[in-house]
């Protein structure tokens, strides 16, 4: 797999995030310990080009989304999109003390920037692919 494009995503939007996968533990600035979840999700043919220009769109309006970051308890979000012989993938990734508490923040945001990602994620992303976690160790 190549990584073609980094970027920034935003939390979860209309997926199944139960099947987020843990990865790692590390405790933030202020001792607490936060989780690291990744998501990957099949890119739609042809949505790709949307895809990148929404995760610069984030990239630009970052404050805002620095702004959800505190409504949700998140605290580092990226996206990458992958490159494989069975079309391209969207690798997702989110840091967060209570991931489940960022999710139902998220699900019930005020904020338009949260609202427009959810559309833009519905309409470019088809379905998870399924990725069995092999390793996850922390203290």
């Amino acid at each position: 797999m190549n990584v073609i494009y980094p970027g920034r995503g935003r939390s979860g939007a209309l997926v199944d995030f139960s099947s987020h996968l843990p990865v790692s533990a590390r405790h933030g600035q202020h001792g607490e310990m936060s989780m690291i979840k990744i998501k990957v999700s099949r890119i739609r043919p042809g949505k790709v080009d949307q895809l990148k220009a929404w995760l610069a769109e984030g990239m630009r309006r970052a404050d805002e989304i620095r702004e959800t970051f505190a409504n949700e308890g998140v605290t580092h979000e990226q996206g990458f999109i992958l490159e494989t012989a069975d079309g391209p993938l969207f690798v997702y990734v989110v840091e967060s003390a209570d991931y489940d508490a960022a999710v139902r923040a998220f699900q019930e945001s005020p904020y338009p920037i949260d609202a427009e990602h959810k559309a833009v994620l519905a309409e470019v992303l088809d379905g998870e692919v399924p990725v069995p976690l092999l390793l996850d160790i922390h203290i």
